[in-house]
C-alpha cells in the first residue's frame, strides 16, 4: 500500500477509532499507526526524509503545505486529509 493511501485511510478511519463520544489524541491514537507504518520515510531521521515531510510531530504531519489538499492531515477535515 502506498504511503498516501495508507495516510488517506489512516485519516478516514480515525473518528471511528476513537469511539462514539471519545475525542481522538494524536499522541495516544494516531502516533502509534504513523510510527509503524511512515517514520522510515518522514520521521526524525533528515537524511531519510522524503518530500520534505515530517510525520512525527504533530505541528509538522498538520501544517499547512499550499492548499489543504496538500496538508498531510487535516485535524476534523479526514475528506481533504
Amino acid at each position: 500500500m502506498g504511503s498516501t493511501a495508507l495516510a488517506a485511510g489512516l485519516v478516514v478511519s480515525l473518528p471511528a477509532f476513537g469511539g462514539e463520544g471519545q475525542v481522538v489524541d494524536f499522541s495516544r491514537d494516531v502516533l502509534p499507526i504513523l510510527s509503524a507504518n511512515c517514520f522510515v520515510c518522514h520521521g526524525r531521521d533528515a537524511s531519510t526524509r522524503k518530500a520534505k515531510l515530517r510525520l512525527d510531530l504533530r505541528e509538522q504531519a498538520t501544517a499547512r503545505r499550499g492548499s489543504p489538499a496538500l496538508t498531510p492531515i487535516v485535524p476534523g477535515q479526514p475528506e481533504v486529509s
